[in-house]
C-alpha cells in the first residue's frame, strides 16, 4: 500500500512537472506565433505596396508614351511626357525607373541637349549598374 502511495505521488509529481513545462513552451511557441504573424504581415504590406507603387508607375509611363505617340502631340505634350519621365527616372520603382530614364534620355537628344541626355544615361547607369564585390555588372 506505501507503495502504491508514493508511485502516485510520484506520478503526480511527474504530471505537474509536464504541466508547468508545457505552460513554458506554449508561451514560447505562442510568442513565435505572434511574431511570425506580425512579421508576415509587415512583408505582405511591403510587397503589395510596392506592387501597387509600380502598377502606379507603369501606368504614369505608359500614358506619356501614349501621348508621345500620338501623331498630333504639341509642345506641351512633349514636355508633360519629359516631366513625367524626369520625375520616373528619379522617383520611380527601380523597373520603371530604367526605362523612363532612357526615354528621357532620348528626348533629350531628338530635343538636341546632347549634354542633359549624356547626363540622364550616365545617370541611369550609375543608379542601376552598380559595380559588384565580384566585378560583374548587374541591374539592381
Amino acid at each position: 500500500m506505501a507503495d502504491d502511495f508514493i508511485t502516485q505521488v510520484n506520478e503526480e509529481m511527474q504530471a505537474q512537472r509536464l504541466r508547468a513545462m508545457a505552460r513554458r513552451i506554449g508561451a514560447v511557441v505562442g510568442v513565435v506565433a505572434v511574431i511570425g504573424a506580425i512579421g508576415g504581415g509587415v512583408w505582405g504590406w511591403n510587397s503589395h505596396a510596392r506592387h501597387a507603387a509600380q502598377q502606379a508607375a507603369s501606368a504614369r509611363y505608359f500614358t506619356a508614351m501614349t501621348a508621345l505617340s500620338d501623331p498630333k502631340h504639341d509642345a506641351a505634350a512633349t514636355q508633360k511626357a519629359t516631366a513625367t519621365f524626369q520625375d520616373l527616372a528619379e522617383h520611380g520603382p527601380v523597373g520603371v525607373r530604367s526605362y523612363a530614364a532612357l526615354r528621357l534620355a532620348d528626348l533629350q537628344s531628338q530635343a538636341h541637349q546632347t549634354d542633359a541626355a549624356l547626363k540622364t544615361w550616365q545617370g541611369w547607369r550609375m543608379i542601376t549598374l552598380p559595380i559588384r564585390p565580384s566585378g560583374i555588372w548587374r541591374a539592381t
